[in-house]
């Protein structure tokens, strides 16, 4: 028995080699050298430096700002000692780096290298005991009873050595003032490394420098699988999937060496793997098992990840941490809005977690979350559209260690519905992260979201419905084609939502070109609605109407007119000539009629509409200008495109007076302004305007959105008409690459647009014949490619364009002086000629 500090400690029937001291509580064993050295054996290494991981990737960049870090240290001469502190989440590598520091000060002769786990501070006074023995510190004694002295004179030895030094802290916990921090450096050679999990004010108090340590970079994750697998002699096990399963592993590289063994050990590919990752049946641990870790983790993921969570919370506001990072989990772990944390569901959900109940304030809310940042269990807590982030893997563990029951799904569902602007293009950022969070939550959610009493949460229309509002029509397609299955299997084929989500179907197929599925699923939806709410109810209403639009887009004119007449009728008399749905479905017939060539009735109409408009609603009321910018596209298409200019600039002077500059229908309006100034001839403004309203929808709204690419489309057609044919040319090619992309081959307006490239192809072509017949041979090839009709396309509507490029190529034949390849295209051109002739006959 022993006493030390007044604490008695007994051991009985065990055997100890070594030493036994206490610090506090704490009781430690450590191995002490027999007795101290006679004299110091230079360079002097105390403690165990991990070894390398296996294919460590060296982070370059991170070694030298910590290098540079050192250096500006230094500069001003000797004093304290350079500190860095490698700070970062669970699994980034922070020890394997520090370790790689620590080997390399060893190769290059550093008098002294230090390795302690401080994870505990006994650790670090047991390898300060045993360096100042080896170092043979003045009034060092060496005796286990001694341990706090002699680090005590080590730290000394520190002050005023003028030997090389480095020291490495290991997953410091605590950085209040103590003996873990040598304070003087006289020689201005040492150094110290400490890795921490924690990035707060303390971790960089005296005089301290943070050096943030993340995840690989996608180049860091593919070396590191590559060379993984390959140094194993499984180098085929790594396929064509190995980019996406580093992303869906966040670059971490302790979840990189895991699913790196678990591939060697099992012979799996990274296809399977990431479908099991995919998949969310396991848990981390299950995919990522503590017997496959073979690069020294020592950890399952899980704890790894979430190793800072008790001591987070603990911070104040108690109690708020764990409930806080739920939420997280279930969102976009790319970020999620400052503005969410602080709205009413969240706070309630705060509230009920908090010791008394107390709903917290938003300073609260702001401190548990800089609570959460300093322990890098939130990546950052940033303002912005995505201001709260957490590492993929770091949400996954969380939901793993989460009952079902107490997930917050509904939680993050009402706090994204409440956040969501009325308007999507008000705020083009935030809706953005609220879409992608809106996604995430039902990537975890599943089915919980659709409640068989309740029907489908507000916040899945609302997601769907933004996709449809910023033209994102194949996203939309896909979105509501799940919801409709969904809908299906949980509440039934008749629940009002999912008959809903096939109305919204509805329109996204019109919006994306797919007219025929348009109709024929509008008609089943509203067979539907007529069953299940009645043929009067505002939804079957309104599926008419979208019934009717698609029948026009789709080319059945008749059926249009028709069903645009009996709507018009119903909604009379239902609710009165003067009801704005009334007033619109006058504006939509009128559309109709114009389709079907009723030109003077079409503009009959269309007055009407507008006059009801502005009598009911108001000049400038959003509906009413929508009314006027459709009479002006009626004036335009009669030819009355005079009337057609002056109408559009009311409407654009309208927009953006009443909506601003930077509304989606005011560039509508601008785009269609520009088009009218074309058709009267003032070619110089409409190329003018065009390019303005072009700029400001690759700004706000992206270059390839399909609205984007109208006006790209549009600006192309007005430089043809002034004959600026290589500026036509290089928008055109731009417009058809992109919407072959963004709207899909077989779309109208993809053909539309392949059609004009050819055409404006063979202009240039023409104008190039006669001074350089090569280039005009050239334009006419890439017009025929453009103009070769694919799979699924219909070929009458290219035999006449195609005609025409192989008689320009011809023409550049003969011109080259090749008139037999000249005849053969002329021949290939007559029969495109006379087979769209015999398909004409049929019709007179």
């Amino acid at each position: 028995m022993r006493e030390f500090g007044g604490v008695e400690n007994r051991i009985e029937g065990s055997t100890v080699h070594g030493d036994v001291f206490q610090v506090g509580r704490d009781l430690t064993v450590v191995q002490r050298p027999a007795a101290v050295a006679a004299a110091p054996v230079w360079p002097v290494v105390v403690g165990i430096i991990p070894p390398e991981a296996g294919a460590f990737q060296p982070r370059d960049a991170l070694q030298q700002r910590i290098d540079d870090a050192r250096a500006r240290h230094h500069e001003g001469g000797p004093g304290t000692p350079a500190v860095q502190v490698l700070a970062g989440g669970g699994g980034v590598g922070k020890t394997q780096l520090a370790a790689r520091l620590a080997r390399r000060a060893v190769r290059r002769g550093t008098d002294l290298v230090v390795w302690a786990d401080a994870a505990e501070p006994t650790g670090v006074l047991a390898a300060y005991a045993e360096a100042a023995a080896l170092v043979r510190a003045p009034g060092v004694t060496g005796r286990g009873d001694d341990v706090q002295r002699d680090a005590q004179r080590f730290l000394a030895w520190l002050a005023v050595t003028d030997r090389s030094w480095l020291v490495v802290l290991d997953d410091v916990t605590d950085f209040a003032p103590g003996p873990l921090w040598p304070a003087t450096d006289r020689g201005g050679t040492g150094q110290v490394i400490a890795t921490s999990r924690h990035r707060g004010a303390t971790a960089t108090g005296a005089g301290r420098t943070l050096v943030e340590v993340d995840a690989y970079g996608p180049a860091e994750s593919a070396a590191y699988l590559a060379e993984r697998l390959s140094r194993a002699g499984q180098p085929q096990l790594l396929d064509d999937s190995g980019p996406d399963l580093a992303a869906e592993l966040g670059h971490l590289p302790l979840a990189l060496a895991h699913a790196s063994a678990y591939l060697l050990n099992t012979r799996r590919t990274s296809t399977d793997y990431l479908h099991r990752l995919r998949a969310r049946t396991r848990t981390l641990d299950a995919l990522m098992r503590p017997r496959d870790d073979t690069d020294g983790y020592h950890r399952p993921v899980t704890a790894s990840l979430l190793l800072a969570l008790d001591a987070v919370e603990q911070e104040e506001p108690a109690g708020l941490a764990r409930p806080a990072l739920r939420l997280a989990a279930v969102l976009e772990p790319s970020g999620q809005p400052m503005e969410l944390w602080t709205s009413p569901p969240v706070l309630a959900h705060l509230g009920a977690h908090r010791s008394g109940g107390a709903q917290p304030d938003g300073d609260d809310v702001l401190d548990v979350l800089a609570a959460l940042y300093n322990y890098n269990l939130l990546t950052t807590a940033d303002p912005g559209p995505r201001g709260v982030t957490l590492h993929p893997l770091t949400a996954r563990a969380v939901l793993d260690i989460t009952p079902e029951a107490q997930r917050p799904y509904g939680v993050a569902a009402d706090a994204l519905v409440a956040l969501w602007p009325q308007n999507d293009h008000t705020d083009r950022e935030l809706v953005g992260a609220l879409q992608a969070g809106a996604t995430a939550l039902w990537a975890c959610a599943g089915d919980r979201l659709w409640e068989a009493g309740g029907g489908a949460h507000h916040v899945l229309g609302r997601a769907g419905n933004s996709l449809l509002a910023h033209g994102l029509h194949r996203a939309a397609t896909d979105y509501f084609t799940r919801a409709v299955a969904v809908g299906r299997r949980v509440l039934g084929e008749d629940h009002p939502d999912t008959i809903g989500a096939g109305a919204c179907l509805v329109i996204a197929h019109n919006r994306g070109g797919r007219f025929l599925e348009a109709v024929t699923l509008g008609e089943q939806v509203l067979a539907s609605y007529r069953r299940v709410l009645g043929p009067e109810h505002p939804h079957t209403l309104g599926v008419r109407s979208n019934l009717a639009l698609a029948h026009g887009q789709a080319g059945h004119t008749r059926e249009a007119v028709a069903l645009h007449e009996q709507l018009l009728a119903d909604l009379e008399r239902l609710f009165g000539p003067d009801d704005p749905h009334s007033i619109a479905a006058r504006a939509n017939l009128a559309h109709a009629y114009h389709r079907a060539g009723r030109t003077s009735e079409a503009a009959a109409m269309g007055e009407q509409a507008l006059a009801d408009q502005e009598r009911v609603l108001g000049p400038d009321h959003p509906d009413t200008l929508s009314a006027r910018n459709n009479l002006a596209g009626g004036y335009r298409a009669s030819g009355r495109k005079r009337e057609a200019v002056a109408l559009g600039e009311e409407v654009l002077a309208g927009r953006e007076r009443v909506l601003g500059p930077d509304h989606p229908d005011t560039l509508g309006a601008r785009n269609n302004l520009a088009a009218f100034y074309g058709d009267v001839g003032r070619t110089a403004d409409a190329i003018s305007l065009a390019g303005h309203v072009l700029a400001d929808r690759e700004r706000l709204l992206g270059p390839d959105h399909p609205d984007t690419l109208t006006t790209c489309n549009n600006l192309a057609l007005l430089h043809r008409q002034a004959w600026h044919l290589d500026e036509a040319v290089a928008l055109m090619e731009r417009v058809v690459r992109e919407s072959r992309r963004v709207l899909g081959e077989r779309h109208p307006s993809t053909s539309t647009r392949r059609i004009s490239l050819g055409n404006v192809l063979q202009d240039r072509g023409c104008s190039r014949l006669s001074a350089d017949p090569a280039a005009a041979l050239r334009d006419a090839r890439a017009a025929a490619e453009v103009l070769a009709p694919g799979p699924g396309d219909d070929p009458d509507r290219y035999r006449t364009p195609l005609a025409g490029a192989l008689r320009l190529a011809a023409d550049a034949l003969d011109a080259a002086g090749r008139p037999e390849e000249a005849a053969e295209q002329r021949e290939r051109a007559r029969a495109l000629r006379q087979g769209a002739r015999e398909r004409r006959a049929p019709e007179k």
